[in-house]
């Protein structure tokens, strides 16, 4: 410092250790704790918590090291120094499901993010036939896509219609028509009633099906009945010059009505 002059004097230099800035920072440039001012030739610490780097939907990040490493300069350089948090990255894995129809899983797997799940099992999914309808696996649903978090998949099936033989036969066996149907329908013999054709006996006029024609719930036979009518037959008494006596309609098997015994008035001879 400039004094005024009173005499002789003296002055010492008096010298102090530059100081140079240290700062550890994390992987976005932000201050993870505050810069020290350390002489050249001290030892480097980091005195703050471990470094972190948030997690997002691909990768999981873990700290590493410092760029540079405290290995490679232990030490306050004649210069600034900054260290930067070097992270480990792991891909993420989510849990992919497998679903049938009736939700029981068929595979859960987990997969990396970005990647395309598949399902593995050889043989595709199944769903029993109804009694109406058999199933054949058509596709997953939602449309599969790469992986970008939890999903689930779940069977789709197409449905083929179960068509059941509905069989018409007369009453002697012969097979009239076999119609195709399918279930919960209710049958209809095609075209006009079947008809029986008399006999000697009796006349048969159709009366229905046996059994009774109910919704289809599986291949059928039904039977066709026929109410049965005594054949008449006209039964004439003549006389002896071939006038009738009488004359009447009787069934089959029935005596018909005998008249009083016929007279002829005598002749000479």
């Amino acid at each position: 410092r400039v004094i005024d002059i009173t005499g002789d004097a003296h002055y010492i230099a008096t010298f102090a250790p530059k100081l140079y800035e240290i700062s550890f920072k994390n992987w976005d440039g932000e201050l993870l704790f505050p810069a020290e001012k350390l002489p050249y030739g001290s030892a480097i610490t980091y005195k703050g918590s471990v470094p972190t780097k948030p997690k997002t939907a691909s990768h999981t990040y873990t700290f590493r090291e410092w760029n540079p490493t405290l290995n490679s300069v232990p030490t306050v350089p004649a210069h600034d120094q900054s260290f930067t948090a070097v992270f480990d990255s792991i891909l993420n894995e989510y849990t992919i499901y497998y679903k049938n129809y009736d939700g029981t899983i068929l595979q859960s797997k987990k997969f990396g993010y970005g990647k395309m799940p598949a399902y593995e099992n050889l043989n595709p999914p199944t769903k029993p036939a109804s009694k109406s309808h058999t199933y054949t696996f058509k596709c997953w649903s939602p449309t599969e896509v790469a992986v970008t978090g939890e999903a689930t998949y779940v069977a789709q099936f197409d449905s083929t219609e179960i068509l059941y033989d509905i069989t018409f036969k007369d009453w002697n066996g012969t097979v009239l028509a076999t119609v195709p149907m399918p279930y919960g329908e209710e049958p209809e013999y095609p075209g006009t009633n079947p008809t029986r054709t008399q006999d000697h006996q009796n006349v048969y006029t159709f009366s229905g099906w046996t059994p009774e024609i109910t919704s289809v719930t599986g291949n059928a036979t039904y039977t066709a009945v026929y109410s049965t009518t005594p054949r008449k037959y006209q039964i004439i008494f003549k006389d002896y010059d071939g006038s009738i006596i009488s004359k009447d309609s009787v069934a089959y098997g029935t005596m018909p009505t005998i008249p009083t015994d016929p007279e002829r008035i005598p002749t000479t001879e």
